[in-house]
């Protein structure tokens, strides 16, 4: 190919309409006397899709929690619902483990309003089930920021 049919070939790929995808991302934190908790992902700007990326810990302050339960890594099936736009973000992250016998789960629901463009501030539930079927229940203020 000359020189002059690739300049031409590389201006009309520069002048073609391409779809352009914008991301943007999503993280939440809380630290009190009850959990640590931090989850970032991302998603597509304008809402379609998933969220991919995703990041976090889960870190419950309760003694009581079989250990793989008061502390472990947010993966994507933890994250059992989400949303995010303009005018909330909103998570739910779960984790269960045990037999039958031994059952025990930890779910943290957070339920954050915008503030202002790309801060959010709600507030989150702590749901502890303990192996011998005790309930526990938390809650205090979650943070959350997005661009």
């Amino acid at each position: 190919m000359t020189n002059f049919k690739a300049a031409i070939l590389a201006a009309g790929l520069c002048a073609s309409p391409l779809p352009v995808f914008a991301t943007g991302g999503v993280w939440c934190d809380v630290e009190d006397q009850n959990v640590k908790f931090h989850v970032k992902a991302s998603q597509a700007r304008d809402g379609t899709g998933g969220w991919w990326g995703i990041e976090g810990s889960v870190e419950s302050l309760d003694t009581a929690l079989p250990r793989d339960l008061a502390k472990f890594t947010i993966k994507d099936e933890n994250i059992t619902e989400r949303w995010w736009d303009r005018d909330s973000v909103r998570l739910l992250v779960q984790k269960s483990g045990g037999d039958s016998q031994n059952f025990a789960s930890v779910r943290i629901t957070v339920v954050a309003v915008a503030l202002e463009e790309a801060t959010y501030k709600g507030a989150y539930m702590l749901q502890i089930v303990l192996p011998d079927g005790t309930d526990i229940t938390r809650d205090g203020i979650v943070a959350c920021s997005a661009d």
